[in-house]
């Protein structure tokens, strides 16, 4: 869909997403440079009762590397307000 010029959104936490699929991620997104969101939800140590396995404290990192890849960190309200709009372009 992406490569097609459509815009894609993949959400899951972060542990999984892009913590089980970084290599798809890279491939399939960086190498293309395709149109993909790639949303990782309930990043660091702010999952309380899920634990270890849901903690992700390198997903920022392993995303940084990849090429054509943006990262941003939509710590709070502010930031979400302001990048969530052209996120969508």
């Amino acid at each position: 869909m992406a490569l097609s010029g459509k815009t894609v959104f993949i959400s899951s936490f972060a542990a999984f997403n892009p913590g089980r699929n970084w290599e798809q991620i890279r491939v399939s997104i960086g190498y293309n440079n395709a149109n993909v969101k790639v949303i990782g939800s309930h990043a660091g140590l702010s999952v309380g009762e899920d634990g270890a396995t849901h903690q992700a404290l390198e997903d920022l990192a392993t995303m940084r590397v990849i090429p054509n890849m943006s990262v941003n960190f939509l710590a709070n309200p502010i930031w979400i307000a302001f990048i969530s709009p052209s996120s969508v372009r």
